[in-house]
């Protein structure tokens, strides 16, 4: 009898099957990789507009101060110059222009 109920294993057919599997897990973490790097994106645009905003409102405040009273010397140097307050719109409206563009606002 022998070996006539026993099936064969070829190393061969094993080892292709490994490689195939090892070639779909890599697909698989590529694609969460990419997704992963796409939310990742769209965080940091919605961070980052949300954090030039309170810069924004911050600069407002420390140079209009409450009753007139402000206080440039709390701002770094960046944010006493003349033109600021436009380079941070200009920050906002781009990050805004982008989210807009994909869909990714909510």
């Amino acid at each position: 009898m022998g070996r006539e109920g026993k099936r064969l294993r070829r190393p061969g057919l094993m080892r292709a099957r490994v490689e195939w599997g090892f070639l779909i897990f890599l697909f698989i973490l590529a694609y969460i990789l990419f997704a992963l790097a796409f939310i990742s994106i769209r965080l940091w645009l919605l961070a980052s507009t949300g954090l030039w905003r309170l810069v924004l409102c911050w600069r407002r405040a420390a140079l209009n101060g409450h009753h007139g009273h402000g206080r440039p010397w709390l701002l770094p140097r960046a944010l006493r110059e003349e033109g600021a307050e436009e380079r941070l719109e200009e920050l906002i409206r781009r990050n805004r222009e982008i989210l807009e563009r994909y869909g990714w606002l909510p």
